[in-house]
């Protein structure tokens, strides 16, 4: 890619600061769930363990978003509801969940793919976005994470690079 591509890419995502570009090693993508499991090539963070069990309904849940979007505001707090497939969701979930939360505030451009935490400190979830229902709720939709396909396809993995 030249400057020319990446100035395009830019102009493109006016809602974004930049756009970054990293290399990395695509390990499992879960299209129908979307979510993809990623290799970097220098050192992450690892804070979070994934929750062995499915937040309860009601349960409070911390949704992290996109600082830029929210003038500093980094979280949110959320409560999970009986969600059903009937609430025609953008997406179809396959070997993960859907998590489905009211919000004391909604979730903006930009926000998807932020960890969402119970508070225990446990990663459940990864953020899609905002989704109006057939009531006319606005709810967040997250991936409700398992730790056995994720867990299972980083263990893989590590067997194909060494």
């Amino acid at each position: 890619m030249d400057s020319n591509d990446f100035k395009e890419i830019q102009s493109q995502l006016r809602d974004v600061d930049a756009a970054f570009l990293i290399r990395f090693i695509e390990i499992r993508v879960w299209g129908a769930d979307d979510l993809a499991l990623v290799k970097l090539p220098f050192s992450t963070p690892s804070y979070f363990t994934i929750a062995e069990a499915e937040p309860l309904v009601a349960e409070n849940l911390m949704v992290f978003g996109n600082p830029s979007a929210h003038n500093g505001a980094i979280n949110y707090v959320s409560k999970r509801v009986a969600g059903n497939m009937d609430d025609d969701l953008p997406i179809l979930f396959s070997q993960f969940y859907p998590l489905i939360m009211d919000h004391n505030r909604t979730g903006r451009k930009g926000d998807s793919g932020g960890p969402v935490i119970d508070f225990e400190g446990k990663l459940v979830g990864i953020n899609i976005g905002t989704h109006k229902n057939g009531d006319g709720r606005f709810r967040d939709v997250a991936v409700g994470l398992k730790p056995g396909p994720v867990l299972e396809a980083i263990k893989e993995a590590r067997l194909k690079i060494k």
